[in-house]
């Protein structure tokens, strides 16, 4: 869990035995294999509570949320640093950058499916070429090298506000399949869909965490959200709050853009995006993620901007 929240990456509850570690067991005389439940957990000055998944098998999906009740204090996450927290080039090398663009004000009509437009848009040197077997039941867990291309998974989680979003659904993985971005080219895609409950005109709800990411090769990678590398300390958030406003009839703003943090995840090196941030203190995580799509319950945690 201490190494979870030091690096940003994912935690897997979902595993067998492991006389090296602590574990736990889930008995409840009401099981069901589609919601499960985790324990209280502390480890190294942090703490993590009501901790929840749930495994949908029509929609082949999985999501876990977790409230996060401290993290480490008095260590080097939460010191100040006054100089960059990731590591400077050591060599000339062609510079792999992208921005993410997302329509961060969506008006949206009670009762539709609406459909949320992105983009991204190379501003690299190299182009940035989509593994051409792609499909949803592969994620970013297996190597770049292996499916013979970048790999793509998007993110969408922690709804606040009036009303909830319903049944999110990401874009299919197989749209990026084989698709090629050269510099300075867009590729404007669908992130995904989700159902407008009946709520009342001018009921608004947030999400905080709206993120795609790229698995550029086995070491490089790109994202909005926080990555782990050699002195990384969980740079604040650059991705932006979308908004979803119930109106008489659904209309997307224009798109947003933001760089992407491109790492050397072997290094720590920063080939591109942003370098300064902050360590967040509490979050309640509630993700969907297509990189988790092996039909096992598992537990996504993430700092937050908000």
């Amino acid at each position: 869990m201490q190494a979870s929240l030091e690096s940003g990456q994912s935690v897997l509850l979902a595993m067998q035995s492991n006389e090296d570690g602590a574990s736990f067991c889930y008995y409840d005389p009401t099981y069901d294999e589609l919601q499960q439940f985790g324990p209280t957990i502390t480890c190294g000055g942090s703490a993590v509570t009501d901790v929840t998944t749930e495994n949908d098998q029509l929609q082949n999906r999985q999501s876990s949320q977790a409230r996060i009740l401290a993290v480490p204090k008095g260590n080097a996450q939460s010191v100040h640093r006054s100089g960059p927290i990731f590591k400077s080039p050591k060599m000339s090398r062609p510079i792999v950058a992208f921005e993410f663009g997302i329509s961060v004000d969506n008006a949206v009509a009670p009762g539709a499916l609406y459909t949320i437009p992105a983009a991204i848009r190379n501003t690299g040197d190299s182009p940035i070429v989509f593994a051409k077997a792609l499909s949803d039941n592969v994620g970013q867990e297996v190597p770049p090298s292996v499916q013979g291309g970048a790999v793509p998974a998007i993110t969408f989680g922690w709804p606040t506000g009036d009303w909830t979003t319903v049944h999110f659904e990401p874009v299919s993985r197989t749209q990026f399949a084989g698709v090629i971005i050269a510099p300075g080219g867009l590729f404007e895609f669908n992130f995904g869909s989700l159902t407008i409950p009946n709520a009342p005109i001018g009921g608004t709800s947030r999400s905080a965490v709206v993120d795609f990411s790229i698995r550029i090769t086995d070491t490089i990678m790109g994202q909005l959200l926080n990555m782990s590398g050699a002195e990384f300390q969980f740079p604040t958030n650059v991705n932006q709050t979308l908004i979803f406003k119930v109106a008489a009839q659904s209309a997307p703003s224009g798109l947003s853009f933001n760089p992407a943090r491109v790492i050397d995840t072997a290094t720590g090196e920063l080939i591109s995006g942003p370098a300064d941030g902050s360590p967040s203190v509490n979050f309640f995580a509630v993700f969907t993620d297509t990189s988790i799509s092996t039909g096992a319950p598992g537990l996504a945690l993430g700092p937050s901007s908000s």
